[in-house]
């Protein structure tokens, strides 16, 4: 009997995978994903203590989502969710993080004092980031000390397929509305890609597109760049006035700067700037020869206003058209359309010199 059960015991330890080994970096976060079941390793620097979260890929096995594992937690380090935090805890709970836009969104100004107050984000103007990362990418360097640079564009990526500016890759901070009713609401408007809504998953997808190294430099640019330097304050937002230093640039560094990123910087001037101003060069697959036949006035009309050709807009376009065309009828008669509006509209006399309208007042 002891030797059928040593026998087995020896079977089921041969059969057993090998164990799992987690590497343990020097203050330094490590989020690791096996090959072959998508398990995610994970080592704080200040306990030495690991966490395995296993997904839903794993077959056979009752496991935890990789949605609810975004929403449980976040890798990373520093800053908390509304007052910063210790460097040295290299995790945060992604539910933390404030949203900087929609109804759970602060002021932009309370946004300004926070990054400021950070010591984490920083605006740049073109020139900066021209000599700072894009000159220095063109040369070739040797050694594997400098810091990792990502450089992201938050505009749709309907708008990055247009045009783009390298190295920024696609990261969109806004993305079409979830809701039907609402994104083609915004057709009828000709914006561009409909009504747009923020990105719940814009950390998420920065962390990954930044290696998982929340201690990389994070370049964040739009077509508005905006300043924390400049914002106005609070009463005068009530009024209505549009600040002119706010951006999605600045709201998606405030996002970051929560989630742990040490180095989050911002272009002041956006991509106009970028272009007009740095002399950066720009790509564009479908519109490049458009662009090129065009006067520098009507490109940056093109570019900067999202004028450039696409059937999201053609419902719009259509829309309005008929309006136009509707208020010329009306305004000179033709076929008794401005009588019909005279008799049946409200007000209509008001704007339409008919001969009816005249006889009535």
């Amino acid at each position: 009997m002891t030797m059928t059960t040593a026998t087995t015991t020896a079977t089921t330890t041969a059969s057993a995978p090998p164990p799992r080994r987690l590497l343990l970096a020097r203050r330094r976060p490590l989020c690791r994903k096996s090959d072959d079941d998508d398990t995610f390793f994970s080592t704080s620097s200040s306990s030495r203590r690991s966490l395995l979260v296993r997904t839903t890929r794993r077959r056979n096995n009752v496991s935890v989502p990789r949605a609810a594992l975004s929403s449980l937690f976040f890798f990373g380090g520093g800053g908390g969710g509304r007052g910063g935090g210790n460097d040295d805890d290299e995790s945060i709970m992604i539910d933390k993080v404030r949203p900087g836009q929609g109804p759970n969104a602060p002021k932009f100004p309370e946004i300004c004092d926070y990054l400021a107050s950070s010591g984490k984000c920083e605006g740049i103007s073109p020139e900066e980031f021209k000599e700072r990362y894009y000159d220095r990418r063109l040369v070739e360097k040797s050694g594997s000390g400098r810091k990792k640079v990502t450089c992201l564009d938050l505009r749709q990526p309907l708008e990055y397929e247009d045009w783009r500016v390298p190295p920024f890759a696609s990261c969109p901070y806004q993305i079409p509305s979830k809701n039907t009713f609402r994104r083609v609401s915004g057709y009828a408007l000709s914006i561009k890609g409909g009504l747009k809504e923020r990105d719940e998953d814009f950390v998420r997808n920065c962390y990954e597109l930044c290696e998982r190294d929340l201690r990389s430099t994070v370049v964040v640019c739009d077509l508005k760049g905006g300043s924390i330097r400049n914002a106005q304050s609070s009463e005068t937002s009530n009024r209505g006035v549009i600040d002119r230093s706010d951006s999605f640039a600045v709201r998606a560094c405030y996002e970051l700067v929560q989630a742990g990123f040490r180095d989050v910087k911002f272009v002041e001037g956006g991509f106009p700037g970028l272009i007009d101003d740095a002399g950066l060069p720009y790509e564009s697959e479908k519109f490049m020869d458009l662009l090129r036949n065009q006067s520098e006035g009507n490109r940056k009309l093109l570019m900067y206003a999202k004028l450039l050709p696409d059937p999201t807009i053609l419902p719009g376009i259509l829309i309005q058209g008929g309006v136009f065309l509707l208020f010329g009828l009306a305004f000179y008669n033709v076929g008794g359309i401005g009588d019909y509006l005279a008799e049946n509209v409200p007000a209509a006399c008001s704007f339409l010199p008919i001969r009816s309208c005249i006889a009535s007042a």
